[in-house]
């Protein structure tokens, strides 16, 4: 990715912010690129769900998808296989594959292959429910599964 006007270092922070928030780089308004290049503060809370993620997901990031959805009680599993089906991948320059869930912020992996891609992509949407859960963040109901209703 090449931007005029920015640094080789603000287009890998610009990268790395877009990663994070779950968007590709093209999705960043301006105003949002401005005040996230300018606010480190906030990238670092933002990974701080990543980090949870790998840190709390059963058996790491490596479960595949079945094994990760066996491991689930069924509405989660249900939540999951939605969330997945809503998924958008694509090539980056480097080769490796992209994947983001419209609509749930910070829902995102990047991987050699769209497989790895859609089970780590699995496994950071379990790790995001779980810091949901966690901190009582409403999470949106999707296809008419509401994890909010199955937690209470």
């Amino acid at each position: 990715m090449n931007l005029p006007g920015l640094s080789n270092e603000q287009q890998a922070r610009l990268y790395e912010v877009a990663q994070t928030l779950g968007v590709s780089p093209k999705e960043l308004t301006s105003r949002a690129v401005e005040e996230l290049l300018a606010n480190p503060d906030l990238l670092e809370e933002l990974e701080d769900i990543r980090a949870y993620d790998v840190a709390t997901a059963p058996g790491g990031p490596l479960l595949s998808l079945a094994e990760l959805l066996a491991q689930l009680d069924p509405p989660e599993a249900a939540y999951l296989q939605a969330a997945l089906k809503r998924a958008t991948y694509e090539e980056l320059d480097n080769g490796t594959i992209y994947g983001v869930v419209p609509g749930l912020q910070g829902v995102w992996a990047n991987e050699a292959t769209q497989a790895l891609c859609r089970d780590e992509l699995a496994s950071v949407l379990h790790g995001w429910i779980m810091l949901h859960r966690r901190d009582g963040t409403p999470i949106p109901p999707l296809d008419g599964i509401d994890l909010n209703q199955a937690a209470a």
